[in-house]
């Protein structure tokens, strides 16, 4: 069966099936870019009185608050605690961070630490509240993985609102976890899953995780 066209040349019924059998992986594409993209999408940078690198993730992280650091975005480097060890030993994750800063340049009297165990993102946002008040710091830039963005902000900015002080969120740099691509790996699905699932939860007040 052939289609007529305003032109009223005749063009065959199959190829409109070609079309649209083309046209979808470009949607499809364009839908996980957007879904990546809204997890990822990041504050501007701006000098602010203090660094905050949330535990967990990997080096990515470090690098990022390092690089910001060396760059005078941040003259406090702020440490959450989440109570977890390094691997084979009996010694605070947290705290061999703080080593290894120091080995990489930090001066130790810009490194803080956050007062009480974090279980979730919503206490990590608690505790560097209370530790940029007993500080006398007023603004902060959050580093965390690229599709933990989102969620941190709504949680950081919950917790701050009202206090007057400035928070922002930035992604590590040079992650895996990218827009274009995180749908091509299986961590990547798990990581995108879980954020939106941990969204959905946030909806109806659950904050843990």
């Amino acid at each position: 069966m052939n289609v007529l066209p305003a032109d009223g040349r005749m063009i065959p019924k199959w190829r409109y099936g070609w079309g649209c059998l083309l046209l979808f992986p470009v949607a499809a594409w364009l839908v996980l870019f957007a879904t990546g993209s809204l997890l990822v999408a990041a504050d501007p940078v701006r000098s602010s009185d203090a660094i905050v690198l949330l535990s967990g993730g990997g080096n990515e992280r470090v690098g990022e608050a390092l690089n910001l650091y060396g760059q005078g975005k941040g003259d406090i480097l702020i440490l959450t605690d989440t109570g977890d060890v390094y691997p084979g030993s009996n010694i605070a994750a947290v705290r061999v961070l703080r080593e290894e800063l120091l080995k990489r340049g930090v001066d130790e009297d810009d490194i803080l630490i956050t007062r009480g165990m974090s279980t979730s993102t919503y206490d990590e946002a608690r505790h560097v509240l209370t530790a940029m008040i007993n500080n006398e710091l007023e603004s902060a830039l959050v580093i965390t993985d690229p599709y933990h963005v989102f969620r941190t902000r709504l949680l950081f900015r919950e917790v701050f609102r009202g206090s007057g002080f400035r928070v922002l969120i930035q992604p590590a740099g040079d992650h895996w976890y990218k827009p274009a691509t995180w749908f091509f790996s299986t961590r990547g699905w798990r990581a995108t899953i879980s954020e939106y699932s941990k969204l959905v939860a946030l909806l109806f007040g659950v904050r843990g995780g």
